[in-house]
């Protein structure tokens, strides 16, 4: 039986279905390392005493500078003197330990495996550089879209060394909760005491995320008699600006800001009860969360400043990308998808069952560790 390291900055709640299934393996043992250390506002999970896998989940320290993970206690030691046949490492190559692990794990003769981004396609000269020196110290690169495996080729990569894994959220607890919310008639917007068209944008509240761009396109339309209601899910630094905006520029009656919401039932509703997710900056995992309750989704279409996860949107089958920073494209991209298309919300899922999931991770992944 293969035995594999698997080691990540911390266990986000997110990736609990792939990893559950990873841990539960019986044809190779599969353990993980991380840090029990809430990281950047995202919690990382603690096992309870009579978890089923606790043997398997072994904890770290992370050291940062300025907010950027450059050090994991305990990895160079467990690469050192474990005995193992593949170690996964986060392919982020401002951890230094990463790379010393990495290049022991190679003396050793023991695959190494980069789970990550890959390349952004933004990176100046020296960054790409030493972006593409760190990947090709693993044997394998696992990615989470096919844009940075295409980039990767085009740099010299062979593509048999490549392996693009999607991302996942928690896929069962999301069938079920949208199959019962499907069951529901909808009447009117349901958290407006109107019947028109809901947007909703679920995320950070930071000026990265654009939601400015948002707010403007809306008062765009609201010039032209076309009112639309907004709902914003989060919390962050821009919130009393954006709050401050939406102020100045909607009606009140017609937007809402909900605040952080961790009941996944609540924000099932909230997102189901949507016509259409609007995230102006980048998207990432926001993306793959509202298709997963049949809600369109709206980002940028510049992929040098985006995430892989824009990659799950569809143009005109469950979303639609608008020119970045452009909120009169937005406005009137809006305009024609609210009025216009109409989409069963089982093919806007469509995207989710194929691909965005932990079953099609989990398949990758035991084609890695059993056939390689």
């Amino acid at each position: 039986m293969k035995k594999v390291l698997y080691f990540n900055n911390i266990y986000p709640l997110y990736r609990k279905g792939i990893w559950e299934m990873l841990l539960s393996e019986n044809k190779y043992a599969f353990n993980i390392y991380y840090s029990k250390q809430n990281l950047g506002g995202i919690r990382s999970y603690i096992p309870p005493k009579d978890y089923k896998n606790k043997k398997k989940l072994h904890f770290l320290k992370n050291y940062f500078i300025k907010n950027v993970l450059f050090w994991q206690s305990g990895v160079i030691k467990t690469v050192i003197f474990k005995n193992f046949d593949i170690a996964f490492f986060m392919g982020d190559m401002s951890v230094i330990s990463t790379w010393i692990a990495a290049i022991i794990c190679r003396i050793r003769k023991k695959k190494v495996v980069f789970w990550g981004h890959g390349i952004y396609g933004n990176e100046n000269f020296l960054k790409l550089r030493l972006r593409l020196l760190f990947l090709k110290i693993a044997n394998v690169n696992v990615l989470y879209g096919d844009r940075a495996r295409s980039k990767l080729n085009e740099l010299g990569f062979d593509n048999r060394n490549i392996l693009v894994i999607y991302n996942s959220l928690n896929y069962d607890e999301h069938l079920k909760l949208f199959n019962n919310l499907k069951k529901r008639e909808k009447k009117g917007s349901v958290f407006f005491k109107n019947n028109r068209p809901t947007i909703i944008f679920v995320g950070r509240l930071t000026k990265k995320k654009k939601i400015d761009i948002l707010i403007k396109s809306l008062a765009i339309l609201k010039e032209r008699n076309e009112i639309f209601n907004l709902k914003i899910v989060g919390e962050g630094s821009a919130k009393k600006m954006l709050i401050s905006l939406a102020e100045d520029l909607l009606n009140s009656k017609n937007f809402n800001f909900f605040g952080e919401v961790y009941n996944e039932s609540l924000l099932s509703e909230l997102i189901y009860n949507s016509d259409i997710c609007i995230s102006p900056g980048n998207i990432g995992l926001t993306a793959i969360h509202c298709l997963s309750y049949g809600t369109p989704v709206v980002s940028h279409s510049n992929f040098d400043n985006q995430m892989p996860e824009v990659e799950s949107i569809i143009v005109n089958k469950n979303g639609f990308l608008f020119k970045e920073n452009d909120e009169n494209d937005l406005a009137n991209k809006i305009l024609y998808w609210l009025n216009k298309k109409k989409i069963k919300r089982e093919n806007v899922r469509n995207i989710i069952n194929e691909k965005y999931n932990p079953y099609y991770q989990k398949k990758i992944i035991d084609q890695l560790i059993l056939n390689g």
